[in-house]
């Protein structure tokens, strides 16, 4: 259904000099598959899902190479005509923020009540408006249908307000749902919801959905196959269980040990900080906070697994790897972060 390929993403500075924020990446989605999309702030998320959807003018940012392919169709370069019958149409994007896709001032009613007549107009339907509406707030199991439709946006809770703007994307039935960090600023409980929400919808409608966190364990519990996105690289991807039990990346790793510890009552962060955007290292971008890299010695952030630029995924173990050594990482027992012991041997 969706294939990227190569997809590098520019922001243009005031005097037209254009600082790179995503650089080769490539994805994978099939009918009815969820992709998760992986990775810390900065890494270049939300401006990735935002070229599927054709809205990186908004944002001072261009497209500046590579492909992206939906349902046949090349939407890179493609006219204003085109990106009107795919963006809101077949593919449906949520917003990170639950306020950031809602007119503050008008009721939930009058906002899905107007998009639900726009979307009958372009489809030639005689449906009654309010009797969708209805439909769309029941599918995403909003309770006390009447008074929500009564209210304004500030009047609901953060989880209401996400399964508000959901049903908002559904309106003309997408074939894919991209979902912006869905369960931001929602506690734990809300977010289990909306995550069970987005399965269930993804099962009845037979839609594909991208799923996009900071948290590996979110994208765990809903999706088939994981990309790790690092610095505005594709560090990782492959399926959920190979990618998750048997990382074949140092930063996959990190995430990973991570995750276990913090489950354990502990945590242990990968050392050092992500790079800012323009300020990537010319090497691997993950060089720096490498614990199989660190363990060469000084100056081994310039040592031979990183040099030549960032590495460019390959196939390992069936996922695909930007680590060179990533069969250093194929040894038996949970790997560690920093520049602890790696298992495996050392390269």
């Amino acid at each position: 259904m969706l294939s990227v390929d190569d997809l590098s993403i520019g922001l243009v500075g005031r005097r037209g000099e254009t600082v790179p924020v995503v650089e080769r990446a490539r994805l994978r989605i099939g009918e009815g598959e969820t992709l998760g999309l992986v990775g810390e702030s900065g890494s270049g998320k939300s401006m990735l899902c935002r070229s599927l959807v054709g809205t990186l003018y908004r944002h001072s940012a261009v497209v500046t190479g590579g492909s992206i392919r939906f349902e046949g169709t090349e939407l890179v370069g493609a006219s204003d005509a085109v990106w009107r019958t795919v963006r809101g149409h077949r593919i449906a994007y949520v917003p990170q923020s639950s306020l950031a896709g809602i007119n503050p001032v008008l009721t939930v009613g009058r906002q899905l009540t107007a998009l639900v007549r726009a979307a009958s107009r372009d489809a030639g339907g005689d449906r009654s408006p309010r009797a969708r509406v209805r439909e769309l707030l029941e599918l995403v199991e909003i309770p006390r249908i009447d008074s929500v439709m009564n209210e304004r946006p500030h009047q609901l809770s953060g989880g209401m307000r996400q399964r508000v703007i959901i049903a908002g994307a559904l309106a003309r039935d997408p074939s894919l749902l991209i979902a912006d960090e869905p369960t931001t600023a929602l506690d734990v409980r809300v977010q289990a919801r909306i995550l069970d929400l987005l399965r269930r919808l993804r099962e009845q409608l037979g839609m594909s959905l991208l799923l996009v966190s900071h948290d590996l364990a979110v994208v765990e519990e809903v999706c088939d196959a994981i990309v790790v996105l690092y610095a505005g690289a594709v560090m990782e991807s492959g399926p959920q269980a190979l990618v998750r039990e048997q990382p074949r990346h140092p930063y996959t790793a990190g995430l990973v040990a991570a995750a276990r510890m913090e489950l354990a009552g502990g945590y242990e962060p990968i050392p050092g900080e992500a790079p800012s955007v323009g300020a990537w290292p010319a090497a691997c971008r993950f060089s720096p906070r490498c614990g199989l890299t660190l363990r060469l010695g000084e100056g081994a952030p310039h040592s031979r697994c990183c040099e030549g630029g960032q590495p460019q995924p390959a196939e390992v173990d069936g996922r695909l790897t930007a680590c060179l050594f990533a069969s250093s990482l194929a040894g038996e027992g949970a790997p560690t972060v920093g520049a602890q012991t790696v298992a495996g041997e050392t390269p």
